[in-house]
């Protein structure tokens, strides 16, 4: 099993860092994923022997930052969501669970999933 983990993405260096800190206090590991490995399967990035991608890689950029929660229980998600909200940290639209869906995904295609969401649900909200 995996230990409760946060992916992160495009994320500054003192954004990470001030995000693992909060998060260590809930035992959750925050690790970075550096661009070059956006093509990667986000299970083998977790070590989970997810087989073959389910599509092919992506190829492509994005500079948003975008998070991606692993085997986070109850309390440790909704209070690491809680911490997200607090002074010092910017506002990460681009949020995800780990599923057994999109497991076999790379980073572009998470990214792409989770902007066409947040872009449906804020044109359901008029904003």
């Amino acid at each position: 099993m995996i230990p409760p983990t946060v992916l992160t993405f495009n994320l500054p260096p003192d954004v990470h860092a001030r995000m693992r800190g909060l998060a260590a206090a809930l035992g959750i590991r925050v690790k970075a994923v550096p661009p070059e490995s956006f093509a990667t399967p986000i299970g083998a990035m977790l070590g989970i022997p997810a087989g073959p991608a389910d599509a092919p890689a992506e190829a492509g950029c994005f500079s948003d930052p975008m998070l991606l929660m692993c085997s986070l229980n109850e309390a440790q998600f909704n209070r690491f969501l809680q911490l997200l909200r607090g002074p010092g940290l910017p506002r990460i639209p681009l949020k995800a669970v780990l599923t057994p869906h999109n497991v076999g995904w790379n980073a572009f295609q998470l990214h792409a999933e989770l902007s066409r969401e947040h872009e449906a649900m804020t044109r359901g909200r008029g904003t």
